[in-house]
């Protein structure tokens, strides 16, 4: 097997937990949805969308990215 074809590899198996961490996610997004829903709340937080963004952008070890 070459080079490019474990990468390949490698890829496919990231995407395949990328898909199940996605659905983990959208599952808890509609669960904050309904809440917000129910309670009347507006569904966007500017502030918290600002806030998870800088901290998942802080977790990079590879800034290039």
């Amino acid at each position: 097997m070459n080079l490019l074809e474990e990468a390949r590899i490698e890829i496919n198996e990231i995407d395949d937990q990328i898909v199940k961490l996605f659905e983990r996610r959208m599952c808890a997004v509609k669960k904050v949805v309904t809440y917000k829903m129910e309670k009347q709340l507006p569904i966007f937080d500017e502030q918290r969308e600002k806030a998870n963004i800088e901290r998942n952008v802080a977790k990079l070890t590879n800034k290039d990215l």
